[in-house]
This record gives C-alpha cells, sequence and structure tokens, in this order.
C-alpha cells in the first residue's frame, strides 16, 4: 500500500526533513568548493590586466583574444560566472545586440 496510511502531518514532517537535508548538502557543496579554490594574488592578476590593455591599444591582440582573455581575468577575480565549456562569449553579445 502506498502513502495512503501516513497523516498529513507525517508527509509534513518528511517533507521539512527532506528540505534540510537538501539544504545542508548544499551549503557543504558550496563550502567545499570554496576551500578547494586556490587564493589568487589579486595584483598579478591586474597586472596581466594592465598587459593586456596595453597589447590591445597597441593592436597586438585581436577582439575576440581580448574578450576571450578579459573575461578569464575577470573570473578569476570573481566579477564575472564562469562561462560553460561550449559556449563561446561572442553568442551571448550577439543574442544581446539583436534583441
Amino acid at each position: 500500500m502506498g502513502r495512503g496510511g501516513e497523516s498529513p502531518n507525517k508527509r509534513r514532517i518528511n517533507a521539512q526533513r527532506n528540505d534540510r537535508q537538501a539544504m545542508k548538502n548544499e551549503r557543504r557543496a558550496e563550502r567545499l568548493a570554496a576551500e578547494a579554490a586556490p587564493p589568487i594574488d589579486e595584483a598579478e592578476v591586474m597586472a596581466q590586466f594592465h598587459q593586456l590593455n596595453e597589447l590591445r591599444a597597441a593592436g597586438g591582440v585581436t577582439d575576440d583574444d581580448y574578450e576571450r582573455q578579459r573575461h578569464e581575468i575577470f573570473v578569476l577575480l570573481g566579477l564575472e560566472e564562469p562561462l560553460d565549456s561550449d559556449a563561446r562569449p561572442t553568442h551571448d553579445a550577439d543574442t544581446a545586440e539583436s534583441t
């Protein structure tokens, strides 16, 4: 026999228990991800970004390469979210321009 024998109160308690467990698992995953991230030298990353801007101004880097490298630096600094491995930054820009 299925759930017909359970009282509504028992189902509510079980649902609350499952919700608490899901939240606990999510917090644990976030904590592990934060601990796994190596610390970055922000000054060094900013120096890389400065060098990238100088290369772009001198014409030493294409716009696509500049955008890709800029995005990678911003992800390291926590300013942008990482893209999916198959996604291209220009795809989102093309979509945004057409709307």
